[in-house]
């Protein structure tokens, strides 16, 4: 990918000098310096002013070096470096920066790793409207858009407010930078802003509109930087002249320092004074609006997004042929459906068979077992029956034997009578006796009875078995057949799917080779992005692989967020429908065949432990 480096190494003596010393100049004891001599200034002149009533000596009032002032001081002092050195300077003066706000980071760490710490840091500026699990290149230029947002914004509530003799004024301005374009930008920032006559007045007219601020934004976004350039030189013009601020324009003649001075935190600060700056902003809030507008210039001095343009990308095609390629991917996407459909049912039927043969088999089993209970039941029936017989012959010899006794001793049924101890003795033994055999009898009736309810109860179970297991056999010779023809149904699919599978992924494969010279993918990771996104989602991924592709330093560009213990590292994308999804790779240290990165997987997922 393009890092702010790549647009530092563009920029011109006065644009780095501007933007160190903006780094250097704009720290929170500066400010405070200001703010501390402004105080002892005024308590000073209160002094002296009560002082001229008693005749007092004066106090020498302190010296207010102003924030502008040490800006223009200290780019003064970066004149006598070259070039060279200027952008060793800002290299280390932005790594300075970052240990400020604590990141961990020093001058042996590559220009993308510096980069992208810079950028991520940039973005909290623009917490709500910068993901932040965006790439560093979507980042920048996210932050490049937001920045341009406010510098219109800023363009058009400032025409507003102009008076009569203000406008004219403006329309001269904006007018000379229009006649010393040349004919191609001046065509160019025509067609750019929808408006036929290219003049002073037309162009200040269209940006004090809404539509002027959102045609802004689609020059600023357009694919190329030449009204885009046009259009931030007359902005340019527009506030050198009707802003009111002398310091520290005279410095900065370049359309891009002026502009970065406007809307950075000198600007503000010039705008507002020193206290209304320093309310709610801290430290690392300053530095984060300082970063913000480093790569801002980074990315205008660049002359291009840093994230890759449509065309630039392997499966880029014009309108008619993207078109056919869409309805060529939504075909193969419903042929997977389809095809997928097919083999879920056919899995879904062999199981079911395979589930009711192990019904049957345990159903067999079932009715053994239940034979088995029964044949052991009926010989038990037999003996039980047996021991009954001979039970109730001995409960008939125990029950005359105790009438018997009754007879002798001259005792009826529930008749009480003194008996000698003896006698009843003889008595209750013949009694229980009796009681007992009729007990044992009634259990003997009661095993019996459970005899034939096993009996009854398995013959039962039995034939509820060999129903359900008519059933089953019945229903499998109907899925013997439907498995036949869905096996058929599913193979022409399947066949007709992997050859279209197949060629997908040739093609892919090829453009990619073509482009990507430096990857080696995984076995199965194109065909899994052929299978798994359509043709419009490729777009997405492509946009990450050549970030990827472009840098020096890979891993710098998922920072800490995308380290795995395995050695891997993985960045996080969307694609059109919102769906989070994921890049793998990892370094090939050997590089073999000047190949230095493995794409291991590119998926879709809902893994929470891939962050966002």
């Amino acid at each position: 990918m393009a890092n702010i480096f790549n647009g530092i190494h563009k920029m011109d003596t006065e644009e780095l000098q501007y933007l160190i010393a903006t780094l250097e100049t704009m720290t929170v004891a500066n400010i405070s310096s200001e703010m501390g001599q402004k105080a002892k200034k005024s308590l000073v002149k209160a002094v002296n002013f009560v002082g001229d009533f008693f005749n007092s000596k004066k106090i020498n009032e302190p010296n207010v070096i102003s924030i502008e002032q040490r800006l223009k001081d200290n780019k003064k002092k970066l004149e006598a470096l070259s070039k060279n050195q200027l952008e060793e300077k800002i290299r280390y003066t932005l790594i300075s920066k970052l240990k400020a706000i604590g990141e961990n980071i020093n001058e042996d760490y590559s220009d993308d790793t510096i980069s992208v710490c810079v950028i991520d840091n940039a973005a909290k500026s623009y917490r709500k409207e910068i993901n932040e699990d965006l790439t560093p290149a979507k980042k920048a230029d996210g932050i490049f858009f937001r920045y341009n947002e406010k510098l219109l914004s800023q363009t058009k509530e400032k025409l507003k407010t102009e008076t009569s003799e203000e406008k004219e004024k403006t329309d001269k301005a904006i007018q000379y930078e229009i006649d010393r374009m040349d004919y191609e930008q001046q065509e160019e920032l025509k067609k750019a802003l929808g408006i036929n006559n290219l003049t002073g007045k037309e162009v200040r007219n269209m940006l004090t509109t809404a539509a002027g601020t959102s045609v802004g934004m689609i020059v600023v976004n357009a694919s190329g930087f030449g009204a885009y350039m046009a259009l931030t030189t007359i902005m340019h013009a527009i506030f050198t002249t009707t802003l009111g601020i002398t310091l520290p324009f005279a410095a900065y003649t370049g359309a891009t320092s002026a502009l970065a001075f406007i809307t950075g935190p000198a600007g503000w600060l010039a705008l507002i004074g020193v206290e209304v700056f320093m309310l709610n902003r801290s430290k690392n809030k300053i530095i984060y609006q300082l970063l913000a507008q480093t790569v801002w210039i980074s990315v205008r001095s660049y002359g291009r997004n840093f994230t890759p343009k449509d065309e630039e990308l392997p499966s880029w095609l014009p309108k008619v042929e993207r078109e056919k390629a869409d309805e060529k991917s939504e075909a193969f996407i419903k042929l997977s459906k389809e095809n997928d459909s097919l083999k879920n049912e056919y899995n879904i039927l062999k199981e079911n068979m395979r589930r009711n043969e192990k019904n049957i088999k345990n159903y067999l089993e079932k009715i053994n077992t239940l034979n088995v209970q029964i044949q052991d039941a009926e010989s038990k029936k037999e003996k039980e029956n047996k021991e009954k017989l001979q039970l109730e012959q001995k409960c008939k010899e125990i029950e005359n034997k105790y009438k018997y006794i009754q007879n002798e001793l001259n005792i009826k049924d529930n008749e009480f009578k003194q008996l000698s101890e003896e006698e009843q003795q003889k008595y209750d033994n013949i009694r229980n006796e009796y009681e007992n055999a009729k007990k044992e009898l009634e259990l003997k009736n009661r095993d019996i009875k459970e005899l034939y309810t096993i009996i009854d109860d398995s013959e039962s179970e039995i034939k509820l078995k060999k129903d359900e297991i008519n059933n089953l056999k019945e229903k499998a010779d109907k899925d013997n057949i439907h498995i036949v023809e869905l096996n058929t149904q599913y193979e022409k699919s399947k066949n007709k799917f992997l050859m279209q599978l197949n060629k997908n992924t040739t093609d892919l494969e090829s453009r990619w080779n073509i482009v990507f010279k430096r990857f080696i993918f995984d076995n199965n990771v194109i065909k899994s992005v052929v299978k798994n996104f359509q043709y419009n989602e490729l777009g997405n991924i492509e946009a990450i692989l050549m970030e990827m592709h472009m840098t020096d330093n890979p891993m710098a560009l998922s920072m800490n967020r995308g380290k795995m213990n395995d050695g891997r590292a993985h960045i996080g994308f969307s694609t059109p429908s919102g769906f989070p999804c994921r890049i793998f790779y990892r370094v090939n240290k050997e590089k073999t065949n000047g190949k230095s990165i493995i794409i291991s997987e590119i998926t879709k997922h809902n893994d929470s432990r891939y962050g966002k």
